[in-house]
């Protein structure tokens, strides 16, 4: 992401010691930390713009923080909470983004829609047991942003059932459609695997499993990816082939498959390979790729010539 609107990318780093790293241009970086205080720790690497000046900002654990255009970020906006999960979305289809947070294993989740300048007012107060993690996207085409709810057992701590609030015009604001056993993963990804118009839940767990919501509203297993040799850790969407179908980029930890990034690409609808990053997709890599690799609190970044891929010494 470029944050200070250079043109070289810029590196925003999730973890323990969150932060961001600033591109001098030539390959350099500084780093910079946003500071959780007595606060949760972490920073999303959602990309987004609350105030709209042009200037991405960070949303973080703790609150949301604007950028102030000279390579530093201003926290506007505390949460308060321990624990955080926070997402941002637009349920009310006003173009201004909004924040559904809430602390792990609590009941309460709240929804704060946006006032378009990085500020928020608390609309709503949702009831659920054992809360886990929550993610946003528009689920049935109404272009009102839905919620995916995990809950874990309260006897056991491990995940238990996943709910599906859908977005309404009424009061409500959310109204639960559907519960359906929960895969064992940490977190998902919302996006049209198959370019159906459908958005699919995306699981990263030993294995990728596809979950589609119908135009009826039910969800279903789809299809399933058994490649097991790694332990996925992350994912998100990207057109790795720029084929027009979106792929997946995951990284790994643990075992002989540790510290790597793995892509899955989306050949044909209905039908998912995998690829390692070694080898070269149809001897072309597109794009360049940045991964943090957590056990060593570096960064490699992987430059693109369009004919090869190649990591820096």
């Amino acid at each position: 992401v470029d944050l200070n609107n250079d043109g070289s990318l810029d590196i925003l780093v999730k973890g323990y010691n969150p932060g961001y790293y600033i591109n001098n241009g030539n390959g350099d970086f500084k780093f910079n930390n946003i500071d959780g205080g007595y606060y949760p720790k972490g920073i999303t690497t959602e990309i987004i713009d609350f105030n709209r000046d042009g200037y991405y900002d960070i949303l973080g654990l703790r609150g949301v923080y604007l950028n102030t255009a000279n390579d530093s970020f201003k926290l506007v906006h505390e949460f308060g909470l321990l624990n955080t999960v926070v997402k941002s979305l637009d349920f009310n289809n006003d173009s201004i983004t909004d924040i559904v947070v809430f602390e792990r294993e609590s009941d309460q989740i709240s929804v704060l829609s946006g006032n378009g300048d990085g500020t928020f007012k608390k609309e709503k107060e949702i009831i659920l047991k054992n809360l886990y993690y929550i993610n946003t996207g528009d689920l049935n085409n109404d272009r009102l942003d839905d919620l995916v709810v995990t809950l874990v057992s309260p006897e056991t701590r491990q995940f238990d059932d996943c709910v599906i609030l859908f977005a309404t015009e009424s009061d409500d604001i959310f109204k639960e459609k559907q519960r359906f056993p929960r895969p064992g993963s940490y977190e998902e990804v919302v996006l049209d695997v198959d370019r159906d118009n459908k958005k699919e839940l995306v699981f990263p767990t030993y294995r990728v499993e596809y979950y589609n919501v119908e135009k009826d509203s039910i969800i279903k297993p789809l299809r399933f990816v058994t490649e097991d040799r790694f332990n996925v850790e992350d994912v998100f969407p990207f057109d790795y082939d720029k084929d027009g179908l979106i792929d997946l980029v995951t990284t790994s930890g643990g075992g002989s498959y540790g510290n790597q990034i793995n892509i899955i690409t989306n050949k044909l609808k209905g039908e998912i390979t995998f690829s390692e990053l070694e080898r070269d997709y149809n001897g072309k890599p597109i794009d360049s790729l940045v991964s943090v690799s957590p056990a060593h609190l570096n960064y490699t970044v992987f430059y693109n010539d369009s004919d090869r891929l190649d990591q820096p010494d």
